[in-house]
């Protein structure tokens, strides 16, 4: 639990006091509390209040507005929003002047970014503009225990197969919880093997009601204070490291209150033979059959943009593959450049990793990495430049790591725009193993579940919870938090993904996040050495996009029966490398018979 001392007591705007032995009323205060007077310029804390809310706001078109109203241009539309009180455009957000000289004039109109008080929003209407909230983004795959935390209670109400992972009730309504008089606080070391502190490891405690979490310090420890729990009443505890080892998941732990509970993480090194001296092809990359492609086979040539958190391009394996991105978040010149979740690293060394030296390989070796960064904190209006980033720029192919519960219709028209100039975006099914969430919805991406493989790692880490019934005699199954829905397309490998984490590690990650970079690095694959690409279709444009999604779902290899509430996770089921780049028929292996238990002796890569 992080402590923060919250002010509740409203600052009077007429109170100068602030010097040493002031006179003002807090000051006053002070003295008759017996306690030394505030020090002369030291700043006040800021009272607590609801904070404005941020708007996407657009002009009506002509056809739209009543009889005898013209429409306004942007400029009359902001300076009359300037005008109401409580009302501020923060941003303007001009599509790229790519898109009209493309083809069709644009779907998504220039847009303003408002910060308003919600009471303000009829009156914005008034000036006659579309106005829809702008939503915070919601990353995915930012780790197997992460996903499982806040995924446990997930499944209610997703069908059969989404419940909870380990039985555990749903969390109570906060205004049902009453803290404890005297809660108790419980001491984690998180170590290696070797007793080797790990410093910056995520420490979940999972109860009947909310999560509490913490993060270790440089000697491996964190003390959490779950203040509705007792030490007996916590029903998970969940590691995750920062990189170079695996997590840790550990069902009904037997915690103490009065001595200091040690954990200890495995290595990736012990599970991944070789992973120190040599590149690895993962469980993954050998599912979709990756790893036998002629070593010919490059990405070169292709641009893929990753949107999500940001790409570490001092990584080892990808220092040469990214070169240049945008930072939607703060502007900074390589602020892309870092990467304070881990998920764009990992993302990026999926879809392109070198194969010099050990560590993990990529899918499309050589392809160019764009980063645009619009985690964390970012909103659809940061998702929004960075598709018009990828249209300027002339990125081939864009995986968008956003899933988010609600929908945006300015969102959805910049996808249309970005598919009409040529860029084929990828993106995840969604975490929740609810419905597929947004922009995964949309007609115009390539929505991607997430499998597994019985085997693919040991039992105690949090993969283990994310298990569902076997599809196929190797063991495939479809993660229990992948989304479902009529809109998946294919589902490719999301759970002990092992790829580049941040500061030049490596990482075993969950998420449609990991498994939609799968399909995004295929997807550069076969624009590079498909015969469709050599000169057949236009260089760029929506027919381009089309032809590419329809070869990489005509490849994949059906997972489970039609009509069957699988199959509503999987869609098309597992694509196929060498199916896709015209080096093998498309051979359709039925789904595994219901009855089919796998073998779960050992595992491995």
């Amino acid at each position: 639990m992080v402590k923060v001392d919250v002010m509740l007591k409203n600052r009077p705007e007429n109170d100068t006091d602030g010097e040493t032995g002031g006179t003002g009323e807090s000051g006053r205060a002070d003295a008759a509390r017996g306690e030394a007077p505030r020090k002369k310029n030291a700043r006040r804390p800021l009272a607590v209040r609801p904070r404005r809310e941020r708007y996407l706001v657009t002009p009506l078109p002509q056809h739209l507005l009543p009889p005898g109203v013209t429409a306004l241009d942007m400029d009359a539309v902001c300076e009359r929003l300037g005008r109401m009180p409580e009302v501020a455009v923060i941003r303007r957000l001009r599509p790229s002047g790519k898109l009209d000289s493309a083809g069709p004039p644009a779907s998504c109109p220039e847009i303003a970014v408002v910060e308003a008080a919600e009471g303000q929003v009829p009156a914005m209407r008034s000036v006659h503009v579309h106005v829809e909230p702008d939503l915070p983004l919601t990353g995915t795959g930012a780790g197997a225990g992460v996903g499982a935390a806040a995924g446990v209670w997930a499944g209610a109400g997703a069908g059969a197969g989404a419940g909870p992972a380990v039985g555990m009730p749903p969390p109570a309504d906060p205004g049902l919880v009453a803290p404890l008089e005297t809660p108790v606080e419980i001491r984690l070391r998180v170590c290696g093997p070797d007793e080797e502190p790990l410093a910056g490891a995520g420490v979940f405690l999972i109860g009947t009601s909310w999560p509490v979490q913490g993060i270790t310090g440089a000697d491996g420890t964190v003390t959490l204070v779950p203040a509705t729990e007792t030490a007996r009443s916590v029903q998970a505890l969940y590691v995750r490291p920062a990189g170079g080892y695996l997590d840790r998941w550990i069902h009904r732990p037997d915690l103490s209150a009065t001595q200091e509970n040690l954990v200890t993480l495995t290595p990736l090194a012990k599970v991944y033979p070789g992973l120190e001296e040599r590149q690895q092809y993962g469980w993954g990359q050998q599912a979709m059959r990756l790893d036998r492609l002629p070593p010919t086979f490059r990405g070169f040539g292709v641009k893929v943009a990753v949107i999500g958190s940001g790409v570490d391009a001092d990584h080892p394996d990808l220092k040469d593959r990214v070169r240049s991105g945008t930072d939607l978040l703060g502007g900074a010149e390589r602020g892309w450049a870092h990467d304070v979740l881990g998920t764009g690293t990992h993302a990026a060394g999926v879809i392109a990793a070198s194969d010099t030296g050990p560590g993990v390989t990529g899918i499309a070796l050589d392809a160019r990495i764009e980063a645009c960064q619009v985690l964390p904190g970012g909103h659809f209006s940061d998702l929004i430049a960075a598709l018009d980033h990828c249209v300027e720029a002339e990125v081939d192919i864009a995986h968008i790591a956003v899933a988010t519960p609600y929908s945006s219709e300015l969102v959805a028209r910049k996808l249309a725009d970005a598919h009409a100039a040529g860029v084929a975006c990828v993106a995840p099914a969604g975490d929740t193993g609810g419905p597929v969430a947004f922009p995964g919805s949309l007609p115009t991406v390539f929505t991607v579940g997430a499998l597994g493989a019985f085997g693919s790692y040991p039992p105690d880490t949090s993969q283990a919870t994310h298990a569902g019934p076997p599809l196929t005699p190797d063991g495939l199954f479809a993660a229990r938090f992948s989304a479902y829905g009529p809109e998946v397309d294919a589902v490719a490998p999301g759970v002990a993904v092992l790829s580049c984490a941040p500061r030049g590690g490596c990482a075993a990650l969950d998420g449609t996040g990991p498994a939609s970079a799968h399909v995004a690095g295929l997807a550069a694959l076969v624009l590079a050495h498909h015969e469709d690409f050599r000169g057949q279709l236009p260089p760029r444009g929506p027919g381009r996009v089309q032809r590419l999604f329809e070869i990489i779902a005509a490849s994949c290899r059906p997972l489970a029966l039609p009509g069957t509430w699988e199959r509503a996770r999987t869609g098309r089921g597992l694509p196929d490398a060498l199916v896709a780049l015209g080096l093998a028929p498309g051979v359709q292996l039925g789904p595994v018979p219901p009855s089919y238990a796998p073998p779960m002796a050992g595992y491995g890569v």
